[in-house]
């Protein structure tokens, strides 16, 4: 199986190296890599640029685009995506880094379970200096592996979306490009549960039990200081909205669940907190679950402490 491992880039200066030299570790047989760089203001262009000329012979293909402005993850991802090859799209962000194995990992569970569209891994959680904050984002979301058994995942990704469900790689016969039905969304922040939600709905969303990769974040448990009021509103309602098309679209049989999720986020994005909380309790009682909400604060912990 050819393995086409796509990397979106912007101002990683720093950290870029990094990430590229864990695909060269990586690499095996029919492995081509493909860069998106989204118009980086520092000098993020010219390291991808020597690193690509130092070692573009130990791969089938390599492909470096360079976006003239801003077009956002989403858009460079199906850039990305439409110049794939390989089968198994294994995506890498320009801050985090694979981990031993990782890629091979990958391309056994796809050639293992042909009905997968896509799929997760669990990973480990480093700082901005590579500090280690967790080796076990799973366990550190509370998340236990036989929940995410065949007969359980749909369920769990449904109930407990958290973050190692963002560290994703996918089959490229899912996406229009390559003659699919899927394309992220490019007006969306959280483009990882768009496609998650599609997939599930399909029953074509796995998990390996396997740490692929690390995820770089400024702190564990996550926050965002600094955001504007704005951007946390769009936030909160495309992961509100995100669960109202899943649930309008597709026969879950978690559906009112689903919607639950929607009114919950919608609540969140424009601050009616004691509507919130009511909520919080129903899907509490809904999904007989303690963990999720705990998962929510760690999304935007500072967004529930207003009450």
């Amino acid at each position: 199986m050819k393995t086409s491992v796509i990397v979106t880039c912007y101002n990683h200066e720093k950290l870029v190296l990094q990430a590229l030299d864990s695909v060269l570790n990586n690499r095996i047989e029919k492995t081509e890599l493909i860069v998106c760089d989204d118009a980086s203001s520092d000098e993020s262009v010219a390291v991808v640029d020597r690193w690509l000329h130092a070692n573009q012979s130990a791969f089938d293909r390599v492909v470096f685009i360079k976006n003239t402005s801003n077009y956002g993850v989403t858009n460079s991802l199906n850039t990305l995506i439409s110049e794939c090859r390989g089968e198994l799209i294994s995506p890498l962000a320009s801050d985090d880094y694979y981990l031993e194995g990782a890629i091979r990992a990958r391309q056994s569970a796809l050639c293992s379970n042909p009905h997968w569209l896509g799929a997760f891994s669990d990973g480990i959680a480093v700082g901005l200096k590579g500090e280690s904050y967790t080796n076990s984002i799973l366990n550190a979301s509370g998340i236990e592996n036989h929940s995410l058994n065949p007969q359980n995942i749909s369920n769990t990704v449904l109930q407990k979306w958290v973050e190692p469900m963002n560290l994703q790689f996918w089959r490229r016969s899912a996406f229009k490009a390559h003659g699919g039905e899927f394309i992220f969304d490019g007006t969306v922040f959280c483009e990882d549960l768009n496609f998650a939600l599609w997939a599930v709905a399909r029953a074509a969303f796995g998990f390996i039990d396997t740490k692929c990769y690390a995820y770089r974040c400024r702190s564990w448990p996550q926050s965002t200081p600094g955001e504007t009021e704005g951007v946390r509103f769009k936030k909160m309602m495309d992961m509100a909205n995100c669960y109202k098309a899943a649930a309008k679209s597709y026969s879950f049989s978690g559906k009112k669940y689903l919607l639950l999720k929607y009114e919950y986020y919608f609540a969140i994005a424009h601050n009616n907190y004691q509507l919130a909380i009511h909520l919080e309790k129903t899907i509490n009682n809904e999904c007989k679950d303690t963990i999720l909400l705990k998962m929510l604060r760690m999304m935007g912990v500072k967004y529930y402490s207003n009450q």
